[in-house]
């Protein structure tokens, strides 16, 4: 694309982000991300949730848990779905300590518990 004159913002890079999460290929989604990075766009709070939730479905909570502290280093805030990713594989993983320490978290920040939250905790 960058040959034909095509230039990538957060959304096309987001998109192959996603393309390549879903079909586990880490290397690409990594190089993506680094690329976009260094061509000076902000991964969005949506580029980090679906690295997490791609992350979580394969069962890796610590590179979730990482790109969360990633994510707020960089100032890009967390929102309720981002923290309902990362809820409900520590529940399925059985981190009960883990699960209310990230709802002590999300309570600090001023977030509410919504019906996502409650589903990931059932």
């Amino acid at each position: 694309m960058k040959t034909k004159g095509i230039v990538h913002n957060a959304c096309s890079y987001t998109a192959l982000i996603y393309g390549f999460g879903r079909e586990g290929l880490w290397r690409d989604l990594l190089g993506c991300l680094n690329e976009m990075e260094s061509d000076g766009c902000k991964p969005s709070v949506i580029t980090y949730t679906i690295i997490i939730k791609f992350l979580c479905g394969e069962g890796r909570i610590a590179g979730a848990l990482e790109f969360l502290a990633k994510m707020e280093r960089e100032g890009c805030e967390p929102d309720m779905t981002t923290y309902n990713v990362i809820l409900h594989e520590l529940c399925l993983q059985d981190r009960v300590d883990e699960v209310v320490h990230l709802l002590d978290m999300i309570e600090n920040k001023g977030f509410s518990p919504n019906s996502y939250t409650y589903a990931a905790l059932g």
